[in-house]
């Protein structure tokens, strides 16, 4: 006998838990490879958005490149998102003070990491599963790095039904399990 899990969440609820603090600007990172759409939807939103990645991109890495987009809570874009992303490892969402650009700048810093050995790789820091890994093995230095310009840090647990917020408040990482009911 299989059992399905039921992981439709409470909308209006998520969008209360990103939106709940006026003063900051609430940015979505969204990967391309896992949206098959997303190219279309940007184009048709009505958000600021720009890809993470530099340079003149062909259109297969377009596809599948990492976009930062700047949500408004009530738009069509933003719903969409939220509908159909949970549960989907399709983004992470940004709490930040700063505008597209200087998030853009700061999250760039964050697309590669070096191995012992000294290979460069991809960071995919922005798909979840890789985020909520990362979150509870980071260290003080690369969380120091990480928060400069970012006040909260948000990733799906669909499984557990739970919204994650990260902050980082004095020299701790504070992590708060929003229940998505």
């Amino acid at each position: 006998m299989q059992h399905r899990v039921d992981l439709q969440i409470d909308i209006e609820q998520f969008q209360n838990e990103l939106f709940n603090e006026l003063d900051l600007k609430t940015y979505a990172v969204i990967d391309g490879a896992q949206v098959s759409e997303l190219q279309a939807k940007l184009s048709a939103s009505k958000h600021s958005y720009v890809c993470l990645w530099s340079g003149e991109l062909d259109s297969d890495l377009k596809q599948v490149a990492p976009y930062l987009v700047q949500l408004k809570r009530d738009s069509n874009f933003t719903l969409w998102l939220l509908e159909n992303g949970w549960a989907n490892n399709w983004n992470i969402f940004v709490s930040a003070k700063s505008s597209i650009k200087m998030v853009r700048k700061h999250l760039r810093k964050f697309l590669t990491v070096v191995t012992d050995d000294g290979e460069t790789l991809i960071f995919r820091f922005y798909d979840p599963r890789i985020m909520k890994a990362f979150m509870r093995n980071i260290d003080g230095q690369q969380s120091q790095q990480l928060f400069q310009d970012i006040v909260a840090f948000r990733y799906e647990n669909p499984l557990e039904r739970e919204l994650v917020s990260v902050k980082k408040i004095s020299d701790e990482l504070i992590f708060r399990q929003v229940a998505m009911n």
